[in-house]
């Protein structure tokens, strides 16, 4: 393992076996600490894949901007390619990281880049995004600004942004689909952490490195020019937007920003029995309480008991029919003591039943699927008991389990 320092620039060269060569380029990192590590390192640590990989930091947050170092480093990088007789060279990176791997890219004969949650540029003229501002204002020459002019050909370049993200959006409006291929996707900017809750990210990055990379079997689908229309309108008008351009859209496109505003157009709130959700939505805390309906006490910081001997959990999965089945995660809270007997409890998903379980005295996390967009779940607890009916306290509810939080992903 051998670290350099290129003046603005850190790089990490780990070697390995074989002709491939996996470059991973970091974001901002932690803004509040002022770090950044070497990202995707220790997922190929886990993957133990025998290739040879380099992993860089942007040390003054240019974007890949900064000169001081910048030819060096690609200097490197070409022997390394050279000494090594590299065939294969893969790059990958997030945000900042994203941008940088579509510039590197053209710099060296890369087979295959992942660029997650890029800007377009870093120009004024993205007058939309004002995130990092304080870094970008520092660019004095922007040596590398519009993507589109970095894609190389004979590269095979997959974007991907986030249909929830409004900037991201926006910017993955602007690159030229003749040049890269734009995938959308679900969750917030960084979308490797978003997949971590399906477990997906490291087979995701063993893929990219094998060359089996296959964007649909990770939830990605092709964006759509509609996505970019809503995204536009909503930047100008806010929740205001065209009614007409949103009862024209598909319901897996619609953003969460959006998502109420849409479920309550006439004709689609006649389609959907519950509130809506999609893939790779989280819930905890106050965002539990829309879809939780009979027996359910009051909000409390962990979560919410279910009160009496029911329990009743509904929502619509927006985006279900690019799926077609989704996994759910449920997190409960057992209630148990010296004087509380143990529980038990009966999970139905639709009227099937998916969970039964007695004796239960300690917290549990039970996973199931769903083949339907509209999906009922009920808690059977047939063992609750009143604190205040053995003595404990004087709370009278009937308890039994709680709802800490509940997750959905796709079945893929």
């Amino acid at each position: 393992m051998l670290e350099k320092n290129f003046h603005s620039y850190s790089l990490l060269y780990v070697p390995g076996r074989g002709r491939t060569l996996f470059i991973a380029l970091a974001g901002v990192g932690n803004t509040k600490n002022d770090t950044i590590s070497y990202e995707f390192k220790a997922t190929m640590d886990r993957l133990g894949l025998d290739c040879h990989s380099i992993y860089i930091k942007d040390l003054s947050r240019s974007w890949f901007n900064k000169e001081d170092g910048w030819d060096d480093l690609v200097l490197f990088i070409r022997e390394c390619i050279l000494l090594n007789e590299i065939e294969d060279v893969c790059i990958i990176g997030l945000s900042m990281g994203g941008f940088g791997a579509i510039i590197l890219s053209s710099y060296i004969k890369a087979k295959r880049v992942i660029s997650f949650s890029p800007r377009s540029s870093i120009s004024k003229s993205q007058y939309f995004d004002h995130r990092n501002d304080n870094y970008i204002s520092n660019i004095v020459k922007k040596r590398h600004d519009d993507l589109n002019s970095f894609f190389s050909d004979g590269t095979e370049y997959h974007v991907i942004f986030s249909i929830d993200n409004l900037n991201d959006c926006l910017h993955a409006s602007f690159i030229d689909p003749n040049k890269a291929t734009v995938y959308a996707f679900r969750g917030d900017h960084n979308i490797p952490m978003t997949l971590r809750m399906a477990d997906l990210n490291t087979k995701l990055v063993s893929d990219f490195v094998k060359n089996q990379f296959v964007p649909e079997h990770f939830g990605f689908f092709i964006s759509r020019k509609k996505s970019f229309e809503i995204a536009w309108d909503f930047f100008k008008n806010g929740q205001n937007i065209n009614t007409q351009l949103l009862q024209n859209c598909s319901s897996e496109i619609i953003p969460s920003y959006l998502m109420s505003r849409f479920c309550n157009l006439p004709d689609f709130k006649l389609k959907i029995d519950s509130y809506p959700l999609h893939v790779f939505s989280k819930l905890s805390g106050d965002k539990l309480l829309n879809n939780l309906t009979d027996g359910w006490s009051k909000l409390e910081h962990w979560g919410v008991w279910g009160a009496g001997k029911e329990h009743c959990i509904n929502f619509y999965v927006m985006d279900f029919s690019i799926y077609g089945e989704v996994q759910i995660e449920i997190v409960l809270r057992v209630i148990h003591g010296k004087k509380i007997p143990p529980q038990s409890l009966i999970v139905e998903c639709n009227e099937e039943t998916v969970f039964a379980a007695e004796n239960l005295s300690k917290n549990l996390t039970i996973k199931f699927n769903s083949k339907s967009a509209s999906t009922f779940i009920k808690l059977i607890t047939p063992n609750a008991v009143s604190p205040f009916s053995l003595g404990i306290n004087k709370d009278k509810r009937l308890l039994s389990v709680g709802l800490e939080s509940l997750k959905i992903v796709p079945v893929l």
